[in-house]
């Protein structure tokens, strides 16, 4: 196993082009970018501040994300970020491929956007998508494909949901080996700013989230799936990234959920030691997460992520928060959002160029984006409030 990894590892080094200017992939015609060039990027990269872009996650299992800026361009300005998604199954599609066309094509149409609005240039976060989206050959080590649940929709048969045992020795060491290749080949380039912690995902790129149906808990507790070794890989999972030097490493954390009676019980506790180990390890580099933002206590989520939102603000930057997939008060929940602290707020791509557009002027939003920027100099403003004078 780790012949293979290495000889793929020799190959990725050999390919590096060395192109000398750390302009280079912005002044270079588009024809001849060279995604993977190594540039003099500083130790540690910018943050993405302002709005993000989340991009398109309507791909499914077995789909290919659309990473068109088509949301971006129909508003430009707006963004200073966009998350790239790619499934690991792209890069993967078999244990002795590794296709990163997708992330140069990518990489690509965010270097001719920037070349077209120099003023409003976008950074990237490169979101690798795991659990459903990770390959066949992945989903069967150490055993065959765990079903966690059907999707009629009118098919017969129906489709069936499957992921790999994400907490086993094998798949954890070919996700970091897969996140290795990919930051030999990617960190230095001046274009990603940031890379998503992937690892443990199962249903989207959260580590957190996952189906908790007696069909599902059911399933995975049968393919050895237990409370210890969920968190065991939660708590590790920054040594997956021990290879990304530059780029900052962004995590997405919400209740951790205790399973092995058979029912899911919320363990806010948890998640807070997992939020301030992350932040341990990675130092300024680690962005902490969250993608349920709702203005204040009219989010759904709210009593499970109130502890959450207030670690990350004694803890202070970097702070991500995604809207809630459906915003019925958009001024209160970007207002919410920078008071608790974000850096980044990130829209779905329809609440961008649809429904805030419509509710909120442009000056507005540019005045939230500058808020937002203006939370990066926030560091240890709040490291010292107690349960009760902290922002909430």
């Amino acid at each position: 196993m780790m012949g293979k990894y290495c000889l793929y590892k020799l190959i990725c080094l050999l390919a590096v082009v060395f192109i000398g200017s750390p302009c280079a992939a912005y002044m270079q015609p588009i024809e001849g970018y060279n995604a993977s060039a190594v540039t003099s990027a500083p130790l540690i990269k910018s943050p993405l501040s302002g709005f993000v872009s989340m991009g398109d996650v309507s791909f499914g299992p077995g789909g290919i994300p659309d990473n068109s800026l088509k949301w971006i361009e129909a508003e430009p300005g707006v963004f200073s970020g966009v998350v790239i998604n790619i499934t690991w199954a792209q890069l993967q599609p078999t244990p002795y491929t590794f296709d990163t066309s997708s992330i140069d094509q990518a990489l690509q149409s965010v270097a001719a956007y920037n070349i077209s609005h120099p003023d409003t240039p976008l950074g990237i976060r490169l979101n690798v998508i795991a659990g459903l989206a990770a390959p066949l050959w992945a989903k069967n080590l150490n055993g065959s494909p765990i079903e966690i649940a059907e999707y009629p929709n009118g098919t017969s048969p129906p489709i069936i949901f499957t992921i790999g045992r994400f907490w086993a020795p094998a798949y954890r060491a070919d996700w970091k080996n897969l996140q290795d290749m990919l930051a030999t080949r990617y960190d230095g380039n001046t274009l990603i700013h940031e890379v998503t912690n992937g690892s443990c995902a199962t249903i989207t790129g959260e580590p957190f989230a996952f189906i908790t149906t007696p069909f599902a808990l059911g399933n995975l507790h049968n393919a050895g799936f237990a409370d210890q070794k969920y968190y065991d890989c939660l708590a590790d999972s920054a040594a997956d990234y021990a290879g990304w030097k530059e780029s900052l490493v962004h995590y997405a954390f919400n209740p951790f959920l205790r399973t092995d009676t058979g029912l899911p019980i919320s363990d806010e506790a948890t998640t807070v030691a997992l939020i301030k180990k992350w932040r341990a390890s990675l130092g300024d580099r680690g962005v902490l997460a969250n993608h349920d933002l709702q203005a204040g206590t009219g989010s759904p989520e709210f009593p499970r992520i109130k502890s959450m939102y207030l670690t990350f603000r004694r803890l202070g930057p970097l702070i991500d928060l995604q809207a809630w997939g459906s915003v019925e008060d958009w001024p209160s929940t970007i207002e919410y959002g920078i008071a608790a602290g974000a850096t980044e707020i990130e829209l779905w791509p329809g609440n961008a160029t649809g429904e805030i557009q419509q509710a909120v002027p442009a000056a507005r939003l540019e005045f939230w984006s500058a808020k937002l920027k203006a939370n990066l100099s926030a560091a240890g403003q709040f490291s010292n409030c107690g349960q009760d004078t902290c922002p909430n």
